[in-house]
């Protein structure tokens, strides 16, 4: 009797771990096959994440590209033409007016003309039509033989809404030979102030401020051309790169161009505010090596090979007395520092207009009252 009834207590305790280990792994079985069904999901989202990216690219590529443009700066007094630079612009109004970097056409104007080159392949003839003061930043004009008003345009974004990680492309005439190639990248940071070295020039020419950084693999051919999102909206202008590192690029705003190409479609030139001066804009500890007590400002100061003056002698700001050295603080009340740079500041004022100027010399804080030039009176006649 206790035989069978060790024998059965035996088999219960088996049919127990029987049915136990049946069930963990039924359970094991239908965990898998969830998993699997949802590594599946997951690749297709996946996958159609990829392919929606990709079509958003492909159709941003297809709204920008008709309306870029490759731009040869050729000398043509002599016999037969010689290239002096390339770079890249794009089409803003249909009449054929093109938006394009300033230190690409800064040549001697009586021996450079202008040819631009369109992705089909069509060529033309362009005229300089005016040069921002403050930007880095020129207008061509398509010249052809009858009035042509159907030109591709490209549409303009917004520059403010533009966010840290954010995808953009560029289309430029990589390395002034293989024109119209397109490059891709993120928005690395935003309102950067450089100053960008044109070896033209022979120093630094230009105090950019407010620039978008990317990471997208450009270089000099691409100055001048279109920096755009996944919806083919343009929110920038290539404009310079970091020689000591790669993958750091820089674009202006495409909010900071905007103005321009208004008062260019309206007027046919862009006139600014100006005071005439030439700055490098200070950190905080270049602020305190020339005095203890600074932290910010616009130092005066003239190029590196004598040409350009720190302050122009035209001007109304040499007529208050400023010159090379001084330390310029505040316009307005308005502090001037490398989050507000002087060409920033004086963009919001209209010539003519009278201003303060707070500014350092030699250890003295000093102020004085200056009516702003327009930058029509520093153009060389």
């Amino acid at each position: 009797m206790k035989k069978q009834k060790g024998k059965f207590r035996m088999m219960v305790i088996l049919l127990l771990i029987a049915t136990f280990a049946a069930g963990m792994l039924a359970a094991f079985l239908g965990m898998y096959a969830f998993n699997s069904r949802a590594a599946l999901v997951m690749g297709r989202w996946m996958q159609d994440r990829i392919y929606l990216e990709e079509d958003a690219a492909t159709f941003a590529v297809g709204e920008v590209m008709p309306a870029v443009v490759s731009i040869r700066v050729v000398d043509d007094s002599a016999k037969g033409k010689k290239n002096i630079s390339g770079g890249t612009g794009f089409i803003f109004d249909q009449t054929g007016l093109v938006v394009t970097n300033k230190h690409l056409i800064q040549r001697d104007k009586s021996k450079a003309a202008y040819e631009v080159v369109f992705s089909n392949s069509d060529e033309y003839q362009a005229v300089l039509v005016d040069q921002d003061p403050f930007e880095d930043v020129a207008i061509l004009k398509i010249v052809t033989d009858e009035f042509k008003n159907d030109f591709p345009v490209v549409k303009l974004g917004n520059s403010e809404e533009l966010m840290l990680g954010q995808k953009v492309f560029a289309i430029g005439n990589t390395l002034v030979t293989y024109d119209h190639s397109v490059v891709s990248g993120i928005v690395s940071a935003l309102n950067r102030n450089v100053s960008a070295y044109y070896y033209d020039f022979g120093g630094p020419t230009e105090n950019l401020a407010g620039l978008i950084q990317i990471d997208a693999s450009i270089n000099s051919g691409n100055s001048g051309g279109p920096l755009f999102n996944l919806n083919g909206e343009v929110v920038g202008m290539v404009t310079a790169l970091e020689d000591a590192a790669f993958g750091i690029g820089f674009a202006i705003p495409i909010d900071d161009l905007k103005q321009a190409l208004i008062e260019v479609r309206k007027n046919g030139e862009i006139e600014r505010a100006a005071m005439g001066v030439r700055f490098v804009m200070l950190s905080k500890n270049e602020a305190a090596d020339l005095d203890e007590g600074l932290e910010y400002g616009a130092l005066l100061v003239g190029d590196t090979i004598g040409i350009k003056d720190a302050v122009s002698k035209k001007s109304n700001v040499y007529k208050a007395g400023l010159r090379e050295g001084d330390v310029i603080l505040e316009i307005n009340n308005g502090v001037i520092d490398l989050n507000y740079p002087l060409n920033k500041a004086i963009k919001n004022y209209q010539s003519g207009e009278e201003v303060l100027v707070k500014f350092w010399r030699a250890g003295k804080i000093r102020e004085v009252k200056v009516v702003l030039n327009s930058s029509k009176d520093f153009e060389q006649k």
